[in-house]
């Protein structure tokens, strides 16, 4: 399983979900190494498809695709509590990847 957070330098949001991160993988049992990327250039955001500031993906899917943004740069992205990926987002998207 490959996790992957994004993000841009100075998100107010990456220390809450990387807390969050942890807190699903430790209560899943599971040891997984997540992957951290600073998007630093609009290319780079371009070629990752990188719709914001976090964003967390499993296998490489956006775990909360429902607030994933159509437009590509380097900017904050806006999930339903104002802050990251829940919770459960994480958890189902590491559920669905230990299992299928």
């Amino acid at each position: 399983m490959r996790i992957e957070l994004l993000y841009v330098a100075g998100c107010p949001h990456c220390d809450l979900t990387r807390n969050r991160i942890q807190a699903v993988l430790n209560r899943l049992n599971l040891d997984t190494e997540v992957i951290e990327r600073e998007i630093t250039d609009v290319e780079e955001a371009k070629d990752l498809r990188f719709t914001g500031s976090p964003t967390l993906r499993v296998d490489g899917a956006d775990v909360d695709p429902g607030n994933e943004g159509t437009a590509y740069g380097l900017s904050c992205r806006l999930y339903d509590d104002g802050q990251g990926p829940s919770e459960e987002a994480i958890r189902s998207a590491l559920l669905a990847a230990t299992n299928g």
